[in-house]
């Protein structure tokens, strides 16, 4: 079964749009006939390209416009992001004419709409267009049978038995057995194979990630506990982490005569899924003097620093001094965010572990 948790659904607050218009629609056939690996983005400063020079409101104004352009300004708008030839343009156009031919955009529910076999037929008549731009393009659907699983999500969906990458029907069957249950799970948002295929290609192809829980419960090569100067442990995060590796932690911390503000030390994990602990001391707000962005800074650096030198590839930061220590959250996760960037091609993995969703929404704003 595929490990969902650490898919951030909250990106889905504004993807995909709650209604299925001409926009979305126009979006999501650039993004299957142009290949772009669901970015988003990419496709949407397209389409904000053509809003800017012509008002559209429907899908027969998308067909118009591209029908009015000769196919070097066409060339000039997406070749911005080195995906047009002629050829793809002319499938774009192809692709739009099929939609409107079957009349696309008459039901409000795209989901029911995708099963249409004549959609289906049409699409994969046309010329230059393949099986996988058709499944792609239908991945807006929650029926899995018509999907062909991307690459990226066969090694995101892996037998967790054997450890052993899965072909296509396994991938399937492990899609169609998930969906349903992220879908209960998460009411909230129009949850299709689409997105979850844009939310694995999004946390794949990132190093930085931002995590909403329990650092203690976080599997990765080393966490990093926000301590106070005995190294003893104290309340918040400090404790937890305390308690959850157990009473072998306090044994070595005792022996390691304390830690300065700004520095960093290492022990053994015990019982958290960590191998590692690493502890930096930060600074409390108002009381270093003016000091307390450079030893906020320095606990980061030597944080890293510390991994880097124990071959440590994955690691996960609490909001360090932002509790109790009163250090303002935005400037704090600012500093975060510059020094992991400084390190991101050191590490396979960094995750910034959040305990409130006000922390969590402060990294995903820094982050976009």
């Amino acid at each position: 079964m595929a490990n969902c948790d650490n898919l951030d659904f909250y990106s889905l607050n504004n993807w995909p749009p709650k209604e299925y218009n001409y926009k979305y629609v126009s979006l999501c056939a650039i993004d299957a006939v142009f290949s772009i690996n669901t970015n988003y983005k990419t496709v949407k400063n397209i389409i904000k390209k053509i809003e800017n020079k012509q008002c559209i409101e429907s899908l027969t104004d998308f067909n118009n416009w591209l029908n009015s352009q000769s196919t070097e300004d066409l060339k000039q708008i997406f070749n911005s992001q080195k995906i047009a030839g002629l050829t793809k343009i002319n499938v774009l156009k192809d692709f739009i004419n099929v939609l409107l031919e079957v009349g696309f955009l008459e039901k409000d529910d795209f989901v029911k709409f995708v099963n249409n076999n004549e959609l289906d037929k049409k699409l994969t008549e046309i010329k230059g267009i393949g099986n996988v731009t058709v499944s792609y393009f239908f991945m807006l659907s929650g029926d899995e049978n018509t999907i062909k699983p991307d690459r990226h999500i066969k090694n995101f969906v892996y037998n967790a038995d054997t450890g052993k990458k899965i072909n296509e029907e396994e991938a399937r069957n492990v899609l169609s057995e998930i969906l349903p249950e992220l879908q209960q799970k998460h009411n909230n948002y129009q949850l299709s194979l689409r997105s979850l295929d844009y939310l694995i290609w999004e946390y794949q192809r990132q190093k930085i990630y931002i995590k909403l829980g329990d650092i203690t419960k976080v599997d990765v090569d080393a966490i990093v506990n926000p301590a106070n100067e005995t190294l003893l442990g104290g309340g918040g995060c400090d404790g937890a982490i305390h308690i959850a590796a157990g009473a072998e932690l306090l044994k070595e911390c005792r022996n390691l005569n304390g830690c300065r503000k700004g520095e960093a030390k290492i022990t053994k994990g015990y019982n958290l899924p960590a191998k590692y602990i690493i502890h930096t001391v930060g600074p409390i707000y108002d009381q270093e003097y003016g000091k307390e962005k450079e030893i906020l800074t320095n606990c980061y650096n030597n944080c890293f620093e510390l991994a880097k030198g124990n071959k440590v590839k994955t690691i996960a930061f609490p909001c360090i001094s932002t509790g109790c220590y009163k250090f303002p959250k935005d400037e704090a996760a600012k500093i975060a965010i510059r020094i992991a960037k400084h390190y991101i091609n050191s590490f396979k993995k960094i995750i910034f572990v959040c305990f409130s969703e006000l922390d969590y929404k402060i990294y995903k704003d820094l982050l976009k």
